[in-house]
């Protein structure tokens, strides 16, 4: 009967037999409906789902959700394929956004993590917005851990890039600090942001932010790195971390500490150093069961987040370095001029000259220069492991690039101080020293031949030496000279009488 409408030569008998919603009628009535949805799904696996009416899908997924809750046998596979697909049609209606989690939680297996993390990577709203689309997915049941990972993990890898030989020989445009960040470095970081929702993904996300702030720092995006550590909350750096760090320097990287997957290494910390999670009597949960900590990270050698701690730390060194620096010399070109009425303001901009000139050359001198910066200290060594290869990479690139530049800066604001700290000319020249201390591996940086410097950059680094040998000869001569005219001064009869 219903094939006779169908072929009915009425134009509009035929339409409303052809109607989607009367078609599923009928597949329902003539007990097809299972063959109809087959048949659709097919289509929808082959088209984009915006292709189709999303309000039939939607009520083609209120028939299949009753049609299992009263154990009605349909295909499963063509069933989960109309809901993802209705469940990527609301994803893309900013109206509809909120019952994202609702649908895809009826869904099986890993397809909700699939199908949200793709939905989340696609929010580019602030962070107090998109943490509501995690309570909504908390509040239907759906692993919400493993979703921010992959969300994350999606937004990295759209940008991810590969570093070659080649890009060693090309030195960087630095950034300012103040510099607006890209769009493409501010959805990077907002990909991070993810990975901070939950304590226990820390460490996870710890790997993730050295391994961005890396790229940025190759590229001489000072500012979006800073803006990547600023981002992170203040609890960001976990005990856990510094006690790994602690008993690593105590007994070297090559005890039994180090060898241990993460997760044992927690436990033995926890029970080394009576942490505050303790038993309350003989039936409370064991360490095991309280260790904050996400499940694939506790498998993960101890060596990768002592390490990747390490380089964290080096990282935010350099770019409080730099900040400091761009701070020094913002305020050394903001003297006030030499008058009466300005005298006050004039010592007020000396005092402050004497404290950025001290606090940069701290940070400059013994948090990067005198500490091997990301040496030895935070390499990896593990044989046919690109991953790890290509971090250490990366580490000697940052190095070829920041050890001259800080070094560079340093003699700057040393030299440039003299005036208001006559002891940072010397201290300009024991530069000489520092960069002949083998321990430092300054010097190789400095030889090292890029497009920008064919010959090295210790070319550089002596004609700012030659400048500090320069003015200490010409202070010297004045001091001589001064001292004589003094004594002559003193000799001279005629002074007594004023002539």
């Amino acid at each position: 009967m219903f094939e006779k409408i169908k072929s009915d030569s009425s134009l509009e008998i035929k339409n409303s037999a052809s109607n989607p919603f009367r078609e599923i009628q009928v597949a329902i009535i003539t007990k097809t409906f299972n063959e109809y949805i087959t048949t659709l799904s097919s289509n929808l696996r082959s088209k984009d789902p915006s292709h189709f009416d999303p309000h039939l899908l939607r009520f083609l997924v209120h028939l299949i959700l009753i049609s299992r809750e009263a154990g009605m046998p349909l295909d499963e596979y063509a069933g989960d394929t109309i809901i993802s697909a209705y469940v990527q049609s609301l994803a893309k209606n900013p109206s509809h956004k909120a019952l994202v989690a609702m649908y895809s939680s009826k869904l099986p297996g890993s397809i909700p993590n699939e199908l949200y993390s793709e939905f989340l990577a696609n929010c580019d709203s602030v962070i107090e917005a998109r943490a509501v689309y995690i309570q909504l997915a908390e509040q239907y049941g759906l692993d919400t851990v493993s979703i921010t990972k992959k969300t994350a993990v999606r937004i990295l890898e759209k940008f991810s890039s590969t570093f070659n030989e080649d890009s060693v020989n090309k030195d960087p445009v630095f950034s300012k600090i103040d510099d607006p960040l890209l769009s493409s470095e501010i959805s990077q970081i907002r990909a991070i942001e993810w990975l901070i929702f939950y304590q226990e993904l820390y460490s996870y996300a710890l790997v993730h932010v050295v391994s961005l702030a890396r790229k940025f720092l190759i590229n001489g995006r000072v500012n979006a790195a800073i803006s990547l550590f600023n981002s992170l909350p203040d609890d960001f750096v976990q005990i856990s971390w510094k006690k790994i760090t602690v008993e690593l320097n105590r007994f070297g990287s090559n005890n039994d500490l180090a060898n241990k997957l993460w997760g044992q290494a927690l436990r033995d910390l926890n029970l080394m150093f009576n942490s505050e999670i303790e038993k309350i009597d003989s039936e409370t949960e064991n360490s095991e069961n309280q260790i904050i900590e996400d499940s694939e990270v506790q498998l993960w050698p101890t060596a990768i987040i002592s390490k990747s701690f390490d380089e964290y730390i080096q990282l935010v060194s350099l770019c409080d370095g730099i900040n400091h620096f761009s701070n020094w010399e913002s305020h050394m070109e903001s003297k006030p001029s030499n008058s009466i009425n300005l005298k006050v303001r004039e010592l007020e901009w000396m005092r402050d000259a004497v404290f950025l000139t001290n606090e940069t050359e701290e940070i400059l001198k013994n948090r990067i220069l005198n500490v091997d910066w990301l040496g030895a200290s935070v390499s990896l060594i593990d044989r046919d492991n690109v991953q790890v290869d290509m971090r250490n990479f990366e580490l000697r690139t940052l190095r070829q690039i920041y050890i001259p530049d800080t070094l560079f800066k340093l003699h700057t604001v040393l030299f440039n101080s003299n005036l208001i700290i006559p002891n940072n000319l010397s201290k300009s020249f024991d530069l000489v020293q520092l960069v002949s201390d083998n321990n430092k591996n300054i010097s190789p940086e400095l030889l090292l031949k890029t497009d920008k410097f064919p010959n090295g950059k210790m070319q550089t680094f002596i004609q700012m030496i030659n400048q500090t040998c320069l003015e200490l000869l010409k202070q010297s001569q004045e001091t001589d000279s001064n001292n004589n005219e003094d004594k002559n001064s003193t000799n001279d009869p005629l002074r007594l009488f004023g002539q």
